[in-house]
């Protein structure tokens, strides 16, 4: 697959699942303004990203969901056998947050 074409299939599967974490829930406007205020601005850091369920499989509509950098970090230390808690955005911030 070439990348644009991988980048076009990443922006399709944030949009299916509306800009949204669909492990904890937080937005893609949560996200940046709760980087932000942590000091982190790298980009990679303040996206919303997609996560492959099959590990090593195939980036597809099917194979990806939509993921916050924590909850991302969470699968990758869970590969290690490492089962860190899941992040809790809840209350944290609004909408209207920034």
């Amino acid at each position: 697959m070439k990348l644009s074409e991988q980048l076009e299939l990443k922006e399709s599967i944030r949009r299916r699942d509306n800009y949204r974490c669909v492990d904890c829930g937080i937005t893609q406007r949560q996200m940046v303004c709760r980087r932000l205020a942590e000091g982190k601005g790298h980009l990679r850091q303040r996206k919303l990203q997609v996560h492959r369920i099959i590990p090593d499989g195939p980036y597809s509509f099917e194979n990806c969901k939509t993921v916050c950098s924590p909850c991302h970090s969470k699968y990758r230390r869970d590969l290690t056998g490492e089962f860190p808690p899941k992040p809790n955005f809840a209350g944290g911030l609004s909408e209207d947050a920034c």
